[in-house]
């Protein structure tokens, strides 16, 4: 006869197992770690590279709309002082593109590449706006521990997400691969992982290949202080182009 003591032990360890809370530490490490590869990297190549270089060509695809996920925000505290040293740059270099105060915004995932008008959206938006909904519906979309990060020719604010944003993210994008949008979603990160690593947005760009020194220095100046955290509630899905400076919930 099977002891009914035994099972009753067996069942709870398995809620137990079942329901244990997510390491963060665990989580979050490599996270941390590819900031920080990142980081050096980045000034590795800003120190092997004192000049900008030649200017870039144009951008193809500015004022064609990708899809993505995501909140506009207001900056506030050390963020915004960073953000009007940027603007003031930008004022007096045509080849830094700051992104406007009014479309600051931080993405939760981007879902397919910006090569759409409003009227040329894909089909399988059908197939996407359920699963995204799904997923979404209640959340809210926070990031924590934000800090500047370099690019060569780029300046980004990364951070952690809560543990709800990272375990819906990450059902979202294995929900979506498997669906009529998993080219889509592949397509946008060909030779990345999905969903990928980094939680960040781009605050400038640089057109050329490597950031100018006014633009490293601002880095210099900000780049042990805390930038803070966000709270965004429920992300929105829009098409948008690269700065979101346009804009159109779906």
């Amino acid at each position: 006869m099977i002891n009914i003591f035994l099972v009753v032990v067996a069942v709870i360890v398995l809620l137990q197992t079942t329901n244990k809370p997510m390491d963060e530490k665990n989580v979050f490490a490599p996270i941390l770690a590819a900031y920080e590869r990142t980081r050096a990297a980045t000034q590795e190549a800003w120190a092997a590279n004192p000049r900008t270089g030649h200017p870039l060509p144009p951008e193809p695809h500015r004022a064609q709309l990708g899809i993505s996920s995501g909140r506009t925000f207001a900056a506030s505290g050390p963020l915004a002082q960073v953000h009007a040293e940027l603007r003031a740059l930008a004022a007096q270099d045509p080849l830094l593109d700051v992104t406007p105060a009014n479309s600051l915004h931080f993405t939760f995932l981007a879902l397919a590449w910006d090569r759409y008008t409003l009227q040329t959206l894909p089909p399988e938006l059908a197939a996407l706006k359920p699963i995204f909904a799904k997923h979404t519906r209640g959340m809210d979309f926070a990031v924590t521990d934000l800090r500047l990060l370099p690019l060569k020719n780029a300046l980004v604010l990364a951070g952690l997400p809560s543990p709800d944003s990272f375990a819906r993210r990450n059902a979202l994008a294995q929900e979506l691969l498997a669906s009529a949008w998993g080219p889509l979603l592949q397509g946008r990160y060909r030779g990345f992982d999905i969903p990928p690593l980094f939680w960040h947005t781009t605050l400038a760009r640089y057109g050329a290949p490597f950031a100018s020194q006014p633009l490293r220095d601002v880095y210099a100046r900000h780049s042990a202080i805390g930038m803070g955290g966000l709270h965004f509630g429920q992300p929105l899905l829009a098409a948008v182009n690269y700065n979101w400076q346009q804009c159109h919930p779906l």
